[in-house]
């Protein structure tokens, strides 16, 4: 707390979460430039545009550190089988 111009005013902290520790996230990883490639021809596209889009703002992308045109390898495991998915951050 701080006394400003005879005001007092509480100053907010705010606190890092690192939503990537959440048992309910996907483990998540930047897809390397190299294996970029492999990924479209897999899924038969012919540019990142054409794979889902992920905001820059989402929490996952901050905390993985992703820019912009990155693509995010999300993999999930459950009962029914293993999953992967793509997203391209916009």
């Amino acid at each position: 707390m701080s006394i400003l111009g005879g005001l007092l005013t509480k100053k907010k902290q705010q606190s890092v979460i690192n939503v990537l520790d959440y048992f309910l996230i996907p483990k998540t990883e930047v897809v390397s430039k190299d294996k970029i490639d492999p990924v479209l021809k897999k899924y038969s596209l012919t540019s990142s545009s054409q794979l889902p889009r992920i905001k820059s703002s989402d929490p996952l992308v901050v905390s993985t550190g992703a820019l912009l045109g990155d693509i995010l390898k999300l993999s999930r495991e459950d009962e029914t089988g293993k999953y992967t998915y793509y997203r391209v951050v916009v």
